[in-house]
């Protein structure tokens, strides 16, 4: 695979990459969300079905992760808790290809964590959120 399109992967170990990174994230999710949605007081049945209405994961990972999450009980005890921000974090890491992105990527952290003792839950994430939309449109600006 040689042929270049502005935006797409240009050889076949960048294409794997990158779709080992999307795998890895799916199934973080849909672990994490069979586990959290049956530890929550869902069957492992409600869990899948609200998996693939939802499409919050992967359905066959959520049905690992109710199955998984109705024999451990509490989720945090494994660290699947985590699964999800290891999920994203899976799927910025191969974007993070130059400094500017980094930056963005650094400073969007940093406004998240400086939030959380002033706002409620979920709060961090979308305010955090605004930094590259900002960053985008300085660029722009300034191009």
């Amino acid at each position: 695979m040689t042929e270049t399109v502005e935006g797409w992967p240009s050889t076949r170990a960048q294409v794997m990459r990158t779709a080992l990174s999307v795998g890895v994230a799916t199934g973080a999710y849909g672990v994490s969300f069979g586990a959290l949605g049956v530890a929550a007081g869902l069957s492992v049945v409600q869990t899948c079905a609200m998996s693939v209405l939802l499409f919050t994961g992967g359905s066959q990972f959520a049905l690992i992760g109710a199955l998984a999450g109705s024999v451990i009980g509490d989720p945090a005890a494994l660290g699947l808790d985590a699964a999800a921000p290891a999920a994203f974090l899976a799927l910025l890491w191969p974007r993070l290809n130059s400094r500017p992105t980094w930056l963005t990527a650094l400073t969007a952290a940093l406004v998240a964590v400086l939030a959380v003792p002033f706002v409620p839950a979920g709060v961090p994430v979308l305010i955090a959120a605004l930094v590259p939309a900002i960053a985008v449109l300085d660029r722009r600006r300034a191009a």
